[in-house]
């Protein structure tokens, strides 16, 4: 029974110990931005991958498995406005990217 006991005990702390690692030391950092412009409705594009993240204002993650920050950089864009690039990188902080647009001549 003795046995029983400590082999529970170590199955216990085991299970502790990676539930720790999965939520601390091997989830890597998970980054949530909010993007904002002035005027609204402006196109946000994730340029590695060059889709579009959808139209201010927008809420967006980065991260997960990594260990390490990665730069991100996108484009916000609307007709009859300058293009504008931004970059950040997902440290796994909460961000706030707000941008005011120039309009072209």
């Amino acid at each position: 029974m003795r046995g029983y006991v400590r082999g529970r005990f170590r199955t216990g702390a085991v299970l502790a110990l990676l539930c720790t690692l999965m939520f601390f030391g091997c989830a890597g950092s998970r980054s949530n931005v909010h993007f904002k412009s002035i005027p609204p409705d402006v196109e946000v594009v994730d340029l590695e991958s060059n889709t579009l993240l959808g139209m201010t204002p927008i809420d967006s993650s980065w991260g997960g498995k990594r260990n390490k920050p990665k730069l991100i950089t996108v484009r916000f864009q609307k007709i009859g406005y300058i293009d504008r690039i931004e970059t950040f990188s997902d440290n796994g902080s909460e961000i706030t990217i707000e941008v005011e647009m120039e309009r072209e001549d």
